[in-house]
């Protein structure tokens, strides 16, 4: 989940290269970014992830790397949605 909630955030603060959220100068760093999780593990998991069966044969869905993704956030009642923006 941190990893998730890191890429939801990172917008927030743009930096040129992602490894920039790492970097150790008190005038250039992310302060809590560190503290959360270590470059090597957030690039090992960004490597990895996978929202989607490799063993399912690609359909003619060309969103089916994040179709798991899309159902769950169309399963968020309109309501909610809604409430978020007002």
């Amino acid at each position: 989940m941190c990893f998730i909630g890191l890429l939801l955030t990172m917008p927030m603060v743009q930096k040129q290269k992602i490894s920039a959220y790492w970097e150790k100068r008190r005038t250039t760093n992310t302060p809590g970014i560190q503290e959360i999780i270590s470059r090597d593990e957030f690039w090992n998991i960004k490597k990895n992830i996978r929202f989607y069966n490799e063993e399912i044969s690609r359909s003619s869905d060309p969103f089916y790397k994040v179709r798991f993704l899309i159902d769950e956030i169309l399963k968020i009642p309109i309501k909610f949605i809604l409430l978020q923006k007002v």
